[in-house]
């Protein structure tokens, strides 16, 4: 009974102390990043006040609304705003994530420390923590795929139909945070062919059931594709279906081309040492990646204990671990492949993994030793989880940023006034609640090839209508920026500088002036 009543008091302790670490670095990192954030919260504030169709045209990261949904239904219930609904969702989605980590990492370790160094790397995993504040799609993700995880580990043990529904239900939750979800839909019932024993036919009946509420999906999306008889805010499924053919294809190209590049280019026999030496780089490059999420070097002497891998031979549930495991470092790896690029967000279902693993694993190793080597351990561990946590703690000491200092000084100083913009973020800072849309955004990054400055403005040949031009100058072109702006203002399109911010960090300015409207529309037009 007192060992129970303690596990239960480290739930509560989890839950508050994850519940109020977030909320310390919220208050901490009281900004948006990275700048989808603020089209999540928009979509929110949109879906609140005009429904679907209205949080869809927010923008391309909005097409996929579950996650804005949800902070307006919270924004909704509470009467906050939705920056608010946000922040409580996500403090409610990470902790209650924290109790599902410690309820998993008891399935695979029965030791009385177990939940003790569960909570303990759980509040310091250094890879996670500092996106705790980022206004994120991967907070509700991350928790389906625990619970789908725990869910799974059961099912593999007890072959019980109610866990079996679980799992399937978590990704299919999952599936409305992250597309990728459907990668662990499809592939982590074949694992049980591999992972529990018995008869094919045995198997084939545990493959059923996990794959239930899949067929039957399936089934139902098919008859749909070739009877046309659902819509879905105004897009037919054969509309769908061609949609889907269209990407495949591209998709298909795309590897097409690539693969004659890598044969002609680099693949071709007067080149292979270089090919070799940059193929062994391209997998250094993953490996850091790898190496970096599950926390470095430090905890490597972990590995080194022999007696610590007899647990897996007595727990049926370690099967599911290594599926698990395994299929979220194999997701990264092909996204690696395909762009070259590896955002740390990607590697979190395999660091949960690893966070699992060594939760389990430092109690069995500490027991494994006695004397200078147990206290030496546990003096490293120790002072790896300190600094983890001191440089979450420290790390979010600046209150404000760029974007946030002019966008707020402009809403004090011009609180109505609508503003034509390159920074999603400054607009959205800006903006009163409760749309948070007070003009126009146009990011130039977005319109790569149509190049910056006078190009820019006039492919958006409507910024006249708006009362302020207030322009960031990106990837350090600060003076063609400014020559753009004294530009306009010698043809009148635009009032002299009201103000100019500069960039702490960086050589690059914000230049904000007022748009002279009758002036710029002759500008424009004789352009």
């Amino acid at each position: 009974m007192h060992h129970e009543s303690s596990n239960i008091g480290v739930y509560f302790f989890l839950f508050f102390g994850t519940l109020f670490y977030y909320a310390y670095q919220i208050h901490a990192h009281p900004f948006i990043e990275p700048s989808d954030g603020v089209t999540y919260l928009e979509a929110a504030a949109a879906y609140a006040h005009n429904g679907l169709n209205a949080a869809l045209a927010i923008g391309d990261q909005a097409k996929w609304p579950f996650y804005s949904m949800m902070i307006a239904w919270v924004y909704e219930f509470t009467g906050h705003d939705v920056w608010f609904a946000e922040h409580l969702l996500d403090g409610l989605l990470i902790s209650l994530n924290a109790c599902v980590f410690l309820s998993l990492v008891k399935i695979f370790s029965s030791h009385q420390y177990t939940p003790f160094w569960a909570a303990a790397l759980w509040l310091t995993w250094y890879t996670y923590v500092p996106f705790w504040p980022q206004v994120i799609r991967d907070h509700g993700f991350l928790l389906c795929f625990s619970l789908s995880f725990f869910c799974f580990a059961r099912f593999v043990m007890t072959a019980k139909n109610r866990w079996a529904i679980g799992w399937m239900l978590s990704l299919l939750f999952a599936e409305l945070f992250r597309l990728e979800a459907i990668i662990y839909i499809l592939f982590i019932p074949f694992s049980i062919f591999f992972i529990v024993s018995g008869s094919w036919l045995y198997r084939f009946s545990l493959w059923c059931k996990l794959n239930l509420f899949t067929l039957w999906i399936a089934l139902i999306i098919l008859g749909l594709f070739f009877t046309d008889r659902l819509s879905i805010t105004d897009f037919r499924f054969s509309y769908m279906k061609q949609e889907f053919s269209l990407y495949f294809s591209t998709l298909h190209e795309e590897f097409i081309d690539r693969y004659f590049i890598m044969k002609n280019d680099i693949f071709y026999r007067e080149n292979a040492y270089q090919s070799i030496v940059l193929m062994a780089g391209y997998g250094a490059v993953f490996v850091f990646y790898v190496l970096q999420q599950i926390g470095g070097i430090l905890f490597f002497p972990a590995f080194f204990y022999k007696k610590f891998f007899y647990w897996h031979q007595r727990n049926p549930a370690f099967s599911a671990f290594l599926a698990y495991c395994l299929l979220s470092l194999a997701i990264p790896f092909l996204f690696f492949l395909e762009y070259a690029f590896l955002n740390q967000r990607y590697l979190l279902p395999f660091g949960y993994c690893f966070l699992v693993f060594m939760a389990c694993a430092l109690p069995r190793v500490l027991k494994t030793l006695s004397g200078w080597k147990k206290n030496g351990f546990l003096m490293l561990i120790i002072t790896t989880l300190a600094i983890h946590i001191a440089v979450h703690t420290f790390s979010f000491h600046e209150k404000v940023n760029d974007d946030q200092k002019v966008g707020t000084w402009l809403k004090s100083h011009y609180p109505n006034a609508s503003i034509f913009t390159d920074t999603k973020k400054i607009l959205f800072y800006a903006s009163n609640p409760p749309m948070y849309q007070q003009g126009a955004v146009h990011e130039m990054w977005l319109h790569g090839t149509l190049g910056t400055g006078a190009v820019w403005l006039k492919h958006h040949n409507d910024w006249c209508q708006y009362d302020l031009l207030v322009l960031s100058s990106p990837d350090g072109k600060s003076q063609e920026e400014k020559r753009l702006v004294t530009l306009l203002h010698h043809h009148g399109a635009i009032g002299p500088l009201i103000k100019t911010f500069k960039r702490e960090f960086s050589n690059e300015s914000i230049f904000i002036a007022p748009i002279q409207h009758s002036a710029c529309d002759d500008y424009v037009d004789k352009r």
